[in-house]
């Protein structure tokens, strides 16, 4: 990266480099020297062109997006545990669980961690019962409680 008449001048290589070893818009930014707006439409250019850059996270759409959801988990969180609120509490943090899985599907890591830390004051107000089935989410098994009995029953035994 060079600075010439001012500007700081980043080739492409480079550019390409720092964008795709950064995690937001900011840190490219900060990396490379130039402007936001700058790496932003010079990204753009980029992929019109062809080059598959990876699609960054912009910390300004993720903190609206999270604001929402951390008061969510919040409002769980200030209620005192009873029936109701712990049905409540496991919708909600189901919800939380889905968008952030959505995210990291999608590549957001930034916001499918600030989802994960808002998933925190959920998980430590449930009951060690919705920890155990929420562990156990995606554990089948292969045998029948009644298995035994039933094949005796087939071949005639008591």
């Amino acid at each position: 990266m060079t600075i010439r008449n001012g500007k700081t001048e980043v080739p492409a290589e480079a550019f390409v480099r720092e964008w795709m070893l950064s995690g937001s818009l900011d840190e490219v930014a900060a990396r490379t020297g130039l402007s936001r707006s700058h790496c932003q439409s010079r990204a753009s250019m980029l992929r019109k062109a062809g080059v598959p850059l990876k699609v960054m996270a912009n910390q300004r759409t993720i903190a609206k997006r999270l604001a929402g959801l951390v008061e969510l988990a919040e409002t769980v969180s200030e209620h005192p545990p009873g029936r109701a609120r712990d049905d409540e509490a496991r919708e909600r943090y189901a919800l939380l669980e889905r968008r952030m899985m959505e995210a990291a599907e999608r590549g957001d890591e930034t916001l499918a961690d600030a989802l994960r830390d808002a998933m925190d004051s959920i998980w430590y107000r449930m009951s060690d019962e919705d920890h155990s089935r929420l562990n156990g989410r995606g554990n089948v098994s292969l045998a029948t409680p009644s298995s035994d009995s039933s094949a005796s029953s087939e071949r005639g035994e008591k």
